[in-house]
């Protein structure tokens, strides 16, 4: 018989759970006391092995999920878990020093209710939404269930709406991009689980590599999925349809879209003898040098967007043909002159051409010049980068310096304070000792005085009586 777990998160929810395969043994989640719940951030929305744990707290409960497992147990320990068998079954709870001395630091709140059920959508949408470039940061007021995320939906509709998502969901904008990342190679279809969910976080390493390919560093920003981004991704696979289509491809509409244009592709590859595969760097370049060889034909360019134009055929028309003077009569033979001498003030087609050809050039240069400047001036940006960096750490050195000396300062000042008490305490006590001999001194002259007059009066009485 199958051991049977106790773990606050339902494994089927998250498809890179450490507990592999499992099987609910009721859905109905069990209450357990001596235990609170929490949510690490920087796990929600992406390939993690869990998102949320149950930790060890007497004065807290957690609801819990029982399953079974039906392939390979986990180590749980290498995962900063401990094991407590139950009446239930086994519970799985987090020990939270040793996974944060083993991980490093996380973000991570705790759930009041215990309840992961009632805010695991909530939770996963709100970190997507960081991953897409939706709202700036993950902080706690997102989580609390009294802040409103419509605002943030309208946001992803006007910011990724594109011509085959009408209406943008984050499923649907997730396979879109994971199918247009495998389309050009920045992907494997393998990596991704055949699952209903969405995980952008998943999405942030080959998107890094596309904005390497796309973009000057200086110009991207600190998440790699923007609206940006995924827009000039959408106009690449856009550019290679259109293409393929141009050269004769044919492309399936009743089919996935981007599997019928990776078809064209690969036939495309085979015709210029390039490996299948995705569509890479080496097959865009492909295009865009066939692009740029192609002779174009206004007859056929017309032909292929549905208008179809007939060039007459000169030759075999009756009233088409070379001029011969031998056949003209006076009056023609004058027309003809006369038409010759208005063709001879036409300008030149070639000068045309060559009139043509140097505003294109003229064109180039100057866009040429323009690209140049920008190039200067993003180096200039990045020259200015490394000072300020370079300040920065300079400042910072300075700072550590002022902290150090405010902290030798601050001992100095309290070691200097503690003499000041000591040196209060003793002229305390040293007054006290002048104030004890000064009493001792008074009492011992006021006794001499006593025992002078004593003395004197013993004296002066016998003198007296004679």
């Amino acid at each position: 018989m199958n051991k049977e777990y106790l773990y606050p998160e339902i494994p089927q929810l998250n498809p890179f759970s450490f507990f592999g395969a499992t099987s609910l043994v009721n859905s109905d989640p069990i209450l357990k006391n001596g235990y609170s719940f929490c949510c690490f951030v920087d796990n929600l929305d992406n390939p993690s092995p869990f998102f949320a744990a149950a930790i060890s707290s007497s004065s807290n409960s957690t609801y819990f999920y029982k399953f079974t497992v039906s392939g390979k147990i986990p180590n749980f320990s290498e995962f900063g878990m401990l094991e407590t068998p139950t009446n239930e079954g086994i519970l799985i709870h987090l020990h939270l020093e040793t996974y944060l001395r083993k991980f490093g630091p996380k973000i991570y709140y705790f759930i009041g209710d215990g309840k992961w059920g009632s805010h695991f959508l909530r939770y996963q949408t709100i970190a997507a939404y960081y991953h897409i470039d939706i709202i700036p940061n993950v902080s706690n007021r997102y989580f609390s269930e009294d802040f409103a995320l419509d605002s943030f939906k309208n946001h992803v509709q006007e910011l990724y709406q594109s011509d085959s998502l009408s209406k943008v969901t984050l499923p649907y904008l997730f396979r879109e991009l994971v199918s247009i990342m495998c389309f050009f190679g920045y992907l494997d279809k393998k990596e991704i689980p055949d699952q209903d969910y969405f995980c952008f976080g998943l999405l942030n390493e080959p998107f890094n590599k596309f904005n390497n390919d796309s973009f000057n560093p200086v110009l991207t920003g600190e998440r790699p999925i923007t609206p940006s981004s995924v827009k000039q991704i959408r106009s690449l696979f856009k550019f290679v349809k259109l293409s393929l289509t141009k050269f004769g491809y044919e492309i399936l509409s009743n089919e996935d879209v981007f599997i019928s244009t990776l078809a064209a592709v690969n036939k495309l590859q085979n015709d210029n003898g390039i490996p299948e595969g995705p569509c890479n760097n080496r097959t865009v370049q492909l295009i865009l040098n066939s692009l740029l060889r192609k002779k174009v034909d206004p007859f056929t360019d017309f032909k292929l967007y549905g208008i179809d134009l007939k060039s007459p055929n000169i030759d075999s028309h009756p009233k088409y043909g070379a001029i011969e003077g031998s056949k003209l009569d006076e009056t023609s033979k004058r027309f003809a002159t006369g038409v010759s001498r208005a063709i001879a003030q036409l300008p030149s087609p070639i000068s045309n051409i060559s009139s043509i050809r140097k505003q294109i050039l003229e064109l180039t240069n100057t866009g040429a010049n323009c690209i140049g400047t920008i190039s200067k001036n993003v180096n200039l940006i990045n020259q200015d980068l490394k000072k300020t960096k370079s300040i920065a750490n300079d400042l910072k050195q300075e700072v550590s310096k002022s902290l150090d000396q405010y902290s030798n300062t601050d001992q100095l000042l309290k070691g200097l304070i503690t003499m000041n008490d000591n040196l209060d305490q003793k002229m305390d006590s040293i007054k006290l000792s002048m104030r004890k001999e000064i009493r001792k001194s008074n009492w011992l002259l006021v006794i001499l005085i006593v025992l002078v007059y004593l003395s004197v009066k013993n004296w002066l009485l016998p003198k007296l009586r004679q």
